[in-house]
């Protein structure tokens, strides 16, 4: 059976205390986060990525995350992601469920509350 991709649009809290939002990926799928600001390739990183996912791609307005291996149920991983101009989002990344397969589109842009990117 063929999986079809969807772009999802994520909310992302505008205080680091709130629940990061969850980024899904699955092995042999390339994910795509795509910022409306550049990304600081120097401040964006995943943690304890090593053995589990190719390095990070990060130029431009993109992030590129592609899993060695499909993650555990219940894995997830901190991804920290910096834009040029200083702001910062956290994501974990987790094993995808069927029904999140597609591609993330975010925002660079923080707001008071949650919003829709």
């Amino acid at each position: 059976m063929e999986e079809k991709l969807k772009i999802r649009t994520l909310k992302v809290p505008a205080h680091p205390s709130q629940e990061a939002p969850p980024i899904y990926v699955s092995f042999q799928v390339a994910s795509v986060l795509r910022f409306e600001q550049d990304v600081d390739p120097a401040k964006t990183r995943l943690l304890a990525w090593e053995g589990r996912f190719e390095p990070l791609l990060v130029g431009s307005k993109k992030v590129v995350i592609e899993p060695l291996r499909d993650l555990d149920d219940g894995e997830a991983l901190p991804l920290l992601v910096t834009l040029v101009d200083g702001t910062e989002f956290t994501f974990l990344v987790k094993p995808k469920r069927r029904e999140d397969l597609g591609v993330d589109r975010l925002s660079g842009q923080r707001v008071q509350g949650p919003r829709q990117l």
